[in-house]
């Protein structure tokens, strides 16, 4: 990357008016660019990268993918996945399904109700189901959510969590927080080129003992990138970048198995802002004014969960979680003619037999 050949000569070339910074001596330039690479370098923007540099347009996700985990040999909870189109989600699933990885049912079907594909067992069980995706909050303003949060980092401590989310008006409480603490990792909470800025203004601001303009650590932050100007970094975020999904679940348990006995999609977010926003609205919809964060492989997850009054052996909680989008590959590919197929038969028939290895 270009800025790990920055060096004393790249900032004495620029005209000292314009960046009213000067350079630090040269011993403490070496401990400075080995900090400022190795900082970076900790970030996890690797699909930053391979996505400005490939130049591809987002797509829009456009399917909700559901797995039961009820018949499944591997899955150990409900899984839920975004995929561009039906097409590409249905070949994920027969994807999924082939070499038995669903527990053993010989018998299987596929039905259409009003554009919702439904994977079901002879019995009706619903191995899974590939819905339409529809976004909430889609025109919701968010500036103020993201100027409360542009300081908070992925691997934060807990109680910068509590300052930094109370700082949204209307936030419940945060009651507890398992963050996995990362001190050599800041990645910023919302990852965008914003806060990759900030970032940088403060890593050079904490070696060089001068405060850099915002301008400058921008411009710089593009240079990370190999590109031109911040104005290149801007435009190329909006058009390569996809704004992280994230879905909100009401789910009721019962005691003492604790297995889900209803589980539905509250809403689908783009953007974190919105789904805390989306997520604080239907807390205080709920009365419910506590609720506990943790991250995992996959993202910080936001729930709570309340007890029935009726019966102690119930009870009913929401989660906030980060919605994946499905990767095609060549596995996935190979099962694209047989989803075109079955789409296509689904056109004249309402249900259709499927001939699966399950």
């Amino acid at each position: 990357m270009q800025l790990k050949n920055l060096t004393l000569t790249d900032f004495s070339r620029q005209p000292a008016p314009r960046f009213r910074v000067s350079p630090p001596p040269f011993n403490s330039l070496c401990r400075f660019h080995h900090e400022l690479i190795t900082y970076f370098d900790s970030l996890q923007i690797n699909e930053w990268e391979r996505l400005i540099h490939a130049g591809s347009k987002v797509i829009p996700s456009k399917s909700l993918i559901y797995l039961n985990p009820r018949y499944s040999r591997v899955l150990s909870r409900n899984v839920f996945m975004a995929a561009p189109d039906q097409l590409s989600a249905l070949a994920y699933v027969l994807e999924f399904f082939h070499g038995g990885i669903l527990s053993a049912h010989k018998n299987v079907c596929i039905k259409h109700r009003e554009g919702v594909l439904s994977i079901e067992t002879e019995l009706g069980g619903i191995l899974a189901t590939i819905s339409p995706l529809s976004f909430s909050l889609e025109h919701r303003p968010t500036t103020k959510v993201s100027n409360a949060i542009k300081n908070l980092y992925l691997y934060d401590d807990p109680q910068c969590y509590k300052a930094q989310l109370a700082r949204i008006q209307g936030f419940p409480e945060l009651s507890d927080c398992s963050i996995r603490e990362e001190s050599e990792c800041k990645t910023p909470f919302v990852l965008n080129a914003c806060n990759l800025a900030r970032s940088m203004r403060k890593v050079i601001n904490r070696n060089t003992g001068n405060d850099i303009k915002l301008s400058l650590a921008q411009e710089l932050t593009a240079t990370y990138f190999g590109l031109p100007s911040w104005n290149h970094l801007r435009s190329k975020e909006k058009e390569v970048i996809p704004s992280p999904l994230y879905y909100l679940t009401c789910h009721h348990t019962r005691e003492p198995s604790r297995l889900a006995f209803t589980y539905e999609v509250k809403g689908v977010y783009s953007g974190i802002e919105k789904a805390l926003i989306g997520f604080n609205e239907t807390l205080n919809q709920n009365e419910i004014s506590h609720y506990h964060i943790h991250n995992f492989t996959g993202g910080i997850t936001f729930s709570t969960l309340t007890s029935n009054l009726s019966t102690v052996k119930e009870s009913t909680g929401f989660t906030l979680a980060p919605l994946n989008v499905i990767e095609r590959n060549d596995e996935i590919s190979v099962f694209d003619s047989e989803a075109k197929n079955i789409i296509s038969e689904l056109r004249c028939k309402r249900v259709l037999r499927l001939d699966m290895n399950i």
